[in-house]
């Protein structure tokens, strides 16, 4: 009998994918302002040269257990295509943008990515578009903030008579403001020092002429436009 010595290298490789996005949420506050009131693993086993013919069927033998059971372990691995449409499963508070899905598709199937795979990238994406939503919101209910400490503090029309001038800047808008302009206002503009600063002297001029409530006019020696607008006269 013959005994033939054998070389058997044997090399097994992972590769596991989560899936899941956990999404953010954003909620908006009314703004009160002056005028409105996996990891993967890699495992490689070589058999030594010269080893004997037992030692290296023993160890090829390993290997192949190990293989089949990474192989088990990746689930969609081998299996896995690219879908012939990619669906997508989003957070709750985020909608699905049609128009960018239409962009990537494409890049996608040319980089390979199954469903879930992309589904990863999608939800990735999301929460980072929720948490750029929610940094903008702060830094605008911030300046709203900023915009009513510094009309408080305005030599014109602010620090003891804020809330007098206020009341006339409040009294104009709602002789000749339209809805819209009460939205924006309500919205935050209300309380951007220059607009409050056109609407006070508005509302002054409408005392001067009889007209802040709405009553008949006082006679005098020139009319609201005239007074508003001199150099038109």
């Amino acid at each position: 009998m013959s005994t033939e010595s054998t070389e058997t290298t044997a090399q097994g490789t992972t590769d596991a994918t989560g899936t899941g996005g956990e999404g953010a949420s954003t909620e908006s506050t009314d703004t009160s302002t002056v005028l409105a009131g996996g990891e993967g693993e890699a495992s490689t086993t070589d058999a030594d040269t010269g080893e004997s013919a037992g030692e290296a069927s023993t160890t090829a033998g390993e290997e192949a257990g190990d293989s089949a059971s990474q192989g088990d372990a990746d689930g969609d691995g081998a299996g896995a295509e690219v879908p012939e449409k990619y669906e997508f499963t989003l957070p709750d508070n985020v909608p699905l943008d049609e128009a960018l899905v239409a962009k990537v598709d494409p890049v996608f199937r040319e980089l390979g990515l199954t469903n879930e795979q992309a589904n990863k990238l999608a939800n990735a994406f999301a929460e980072h578009r929720v948490s750029e939503a929610e940094s903008q919101q702060a830094a605008y209910a911030k300046q709203v903030e900023d915009w009513g400490k510094q009309a408080s503090e305005d030599p014109e029309f602010g620090g003891a008579a804020f809330e007098k001038n206020a009341e006339l800047a409040r009294s104009a808008i709602g002789r000749y403001g339209t809805q819209e302009l009460k939205a924006l206002l309500a919205d935050g503009l209300g309380n951007h020092p220059e607009l409050i600063r056109f609407c006070v002297r508005v509302g002054k001029a409408m005392s001067e002429d009889g007209g802040v409530d709405g009553g008949t006019r006082t006679p005098g020696p020139k009319s609201l436009a005239e007074r508003m607008y001199p150099n038109q006269s």
